[in-house]
């Protein structure tokens, strides 16, 4: 195995581990911060990051990449983009700055979001130089490094924030959690001996190709933003803080599964698409096979969230009862937005980027209306099947768009899963009246082993051939991957 090779085995390891450990630290943090925390406080430090995530839409995002994907980069290349970087952050920062005084205005029923805004402004300084040595080590594959990264702010944020908010900080513990986690990585990037040691230069040929490269994503990174964010603005805009710390911990909750175990899979099937572009039948088996895992995957983690959703609300105490139905309408977004990331991977790993774009620039005209509309007619819960239906016209889009590249069956990747999920959910539903009356953390477990055996069981029995295709398929991938 060559050195490459092995670094980027070694890498690839580390970086599994490190998102197993920090995803289940971020669940422990969260679950601790709902018990903690009140939903206002959620809504606010939600609110004031929209508005700090706008800067970052002006500030050319694709110049990372560039970086990192060039084949040869000078001193002369690394200073231009630094200078560039941190003018660009800063000059949007300032301008974010500026604006906070206005935008309060808008918020009488959040006193605390001015203040909270130029907060997160401040930190995002502090993460700005952490990216940019983040930057030179995925550049130099030293992803152990990051992976340490990633797991001392997770061990730092999970450790300080539960207890800040213990003590009464409120929403500045959520502003704390953010400082903490970046200062951390940034002391854990400007520590090692890789560590790149930045300079001003302002070279004119480097600038026009940082800024040209810079521009390719911009659309794309823009339009994943208004898809990602324009429901909490609007929710907080015009539902308030309280409703819009529900629907902010609802998604966020929604989110964990897709990041524990479908954004792994996803990673490993992108080269793997990119390796097999025009080979139309090796691309398609690629591609079904993927696609019916994810499916599958998603099918019964989305049965655990809407079926144990009670519980998990009971859990975290009554006042958080009136986040229950948009959990589990959002559980419908964990099954689908896997799937059309499987679809937009494919087309950006055979050199279609624009169709991907061409499809948010649909959803995006959809969203907005949808989100307005439904969420003025039924609240948070409107807004979350907004979302659903989004993500849903994406799948159509993408799926006839990846046709011309693949051959795969709709109905061959759905029915049986969808099938499995209908028997699994009225069974339990059913037999839900049956189960002990016992603490919920045993209810929680017992439903989630009873949901398991049955999703699983009933599937092998309706495909118990293809499962086992699919079992040999994911671990050829990963190890070819790895290697």
């Amino acid at each position: 195995m060559s050195h490459i090779a092995r670094q980027a085995f070694s890498g690839s390891i580390a970086s599994f581990a490190a998102s197993a450990v920090t995803i289940t630290l971020g669940l422990i943090r969260t679950l601790l911060l709902l018990k903690l925390l009140l939903p206002g406080d959620f809504g606010v430090a939600a609110q004031a990051l929209f508005f700090v995530g706008l800067t970052a839409l002006i500030r050319l995002p694709g110049m990372d990449r560039g970086i990192v994907h060039r084949e040869e980069v000078s001193q002369s290349t690394l200073s231009s983009w630094f200078t560039l970087r941190m003018s660009t952050l800063g000059g949007s920062l300032l301008l974010m700055a500026l604006l906070t005084p206005l935008i309060a205005r808008f918020y009488p029923d959040m006193p605390l979001l001015g203040p909270v805004i130029l907060a997160f402004l401040a930190i995002n300084v502090v993460a700005g130089f952490s990216a940019v040595q983040e930057v030179i080590h995925s550049r130099g594959l030293h992803f152990k490094r990051i992976a340490w990264a990633n797991v001392i702010s997770a061990i730092a944020t999970t450790t300080i924030t539960p207890y800040l908010a213990w003590q009464g900080w409120g929403v500045w513990s959520l502003v704390a959690e953010r400082f903490i986690g970046q200062f951390t990585r940034m002391v854990v990037f400007w520590s090692s001996r890789h560590m790149w040691f930045p300079r001003l230069g302002w070279n004119k040929s480097e600038i026009r190709w940082l800024r040209d490269f810079g521009l390719k994503g911009m659309a794309n990174s823009n339009l994943n933003y208004v898809l990602d964010r324009f429901d909490d603005f609007w929710v907080g805009t015009f539902l308030g803080k309280t409703w819009l710390g529900y629907y902010s911990r609802a998604y966020e909750l929604a989110r964990y599964p897709r990041r524990l175990a479908a954004n792994p899979l996803i990673t490993v099937f992108f080269p793997i698409f990119a390796r097999l572009q025009g080979e139309r039948e090796q691309l398609s088996k690629s591609f079904t096979r993927s696609s019916a895992i994810i499916i599958r995957f998603g099918g019964w983690v989305s049965l655990l969230f809407i079926l144990l959703a009670p519980e998990l609300v009971s859990f975290l105490g009554e006042e958080w009862f009136p986040m229950l139905p948009t959990l589990q309408l959002m559980v419908i977004y964990t099954l689908l937005d896997p799937v059309l990331m499987i679809a937009s991977n494919l087309l950006i790993a055979v050199g279609h980027p624009e169709k991907y774009a061409q499809a948010q620039l649909v959803q995006a005209a959809f969203f907005i209306p949808a989100v307005i509309l439904l969420g003025q007619w039924q609240g948070i819960e409107g807004v979350a099947a907004a979302a659903n239906l989004m993500v849903l016209l994406g799948i159509v889009i993408l799926y006839r768009q990846v046709r011309p590249f693949v051959d795969f069956s709709a109905m061959r990747l759905w029915i049986r899963p969808l099938l499995v999920i209908s028997i699994t959910g009225g069974i339990v539903w059913l037999g839900e009246t049956y189960l002990p009356d016992t603490a919920v953390w045993l209810t929680i477990i017992l439903k989630a082993v009873l949901i398991t055996g049955l999703y699983f069981a009933l599937l092998l029995l309706l495909e118990r051939k293809e499962i086992i295709s699919y079992w040999v398929f994911l671990k050829k991938r990963i190890r070819s991957s790895l290697t």
